[in-house]
């Protein structure tokens, strides 16, 4: 019994180097039929992203219709900072028949995000969601951006969606401090702008009051000018009518003029005469 065990054994020992050797093999096979996919997956799940690039972009050559491979690519050059190259092999994977659509858009708004086309990140973060609403990390993207943005309400209405995708979130505790932050941040703002529409209305006031002051002092210095030139007239013409009433009065009677103290009959007849 013994004796047939460690036989039993040994043929076990023989099949299991047979199936290595033969796992090695198609291996081996394998890596020289794709030795760029191959080299360039491996060097990806390594993150090495500089020494994965050249064979990423070889094995989408060869593989032009795998959307994988465009995937991992598009993240190599993401991690290079390449951002506008990137967005092109996106937008290349998202022509493939069976694109992953929302993964696409969702990486796409983060190579515009990096690239700082922040207007074009929201735009896609918003593609992403539509696509594929589960992507909760799409959500929380775009409330990120939409914060610095201050579209608050926005952000609130994200952070909300990705709690709700994501309740065992590790950043569920500063997710809803920020929703509250952003709450109190909006309670301001409110107060503020309160606050400077009642100022605003109090100058509007202040102004109203100094334009009616304005105009009432002009009417009053105006008033005073005309009083005064009534005042005047009415001096000038008292005036006038004491001199017409030392000349004759007013009803148009007028004296002689001549010096004073002579009389008409007292001058020399001869000095009439005219000479000859």
């Amino acid at each position: 019994m013994p004796r047939m065990r460690a036989e039993q054994y040994q043929r076990f020992r023989v099949s299991r180097a047979v199936a290595v050797l033969l796992f090695v093999t198609i291996g081996v096979t394998g890596l020289s039929a794709e030795s760029a996919r191959s080299r360039g997956e491996r060097l990806f799940l390594e993150d090495d992203p500089a020494g994965a690039r050249g064979y990423l972009e070889q094995a989408v050559e060869e593989n032009p219709q795998d959307f994988r491979l465009y995937m991992y690519l598009a993240v190599v050059l993401e991690q290079l900072a390449d951002y506008d190259t990137a967005i092109d092999v996106l937008l290349d994977a998202a022509e493939l028949p069976e694109a992953e659509l929302g993964v696409v858009y969702f990486n796409l708004a983060n190579n515009h995000f990096r690239n700082g086309d922040t207007e074009r990140a929201e735009e896609y973060y918003t593609k992403s969601v539509e696509e594929d609403p589960r992507l909760a990390d799409a959500y929380l993207n775009r409330a990120n951006l939409r914060v610095r943005g201050s579209k608050y309400d926005g952000a609130i209405s994200d952070y909300r969606d990705y709690l709700r995708l994501e309740p065992r979130s590790s950043q569920r505790r500063d997710v809803e401090r920020m929703i509250a932050l952003l709450r109190d941040t909006q309670e301001a703002e409110q107060r503020q702008a309160e606050a400077e529409r009642r100022r605003a209305e109090e100058l509007a006031r202040q102004e109203r009051e100094a334009e009616a002051a304005r105009v009432a002092e002009e009417r009053r210095r105006v008033e005073e000018a005309q009083r005064v030139a009534r005042e005047a007239e009415e001096r000038r013409r008292v005036l006038l009518d004491s001199v017409l009433d030392s000349l004759g009065g007013a009803t148009g009677e007028g004296r002689s003029v001549r010096a004073p103290g002579e009389d008409i009959e007292d001058i020399d007849e001869g000095l009439l005469d005219i000479a000859d």
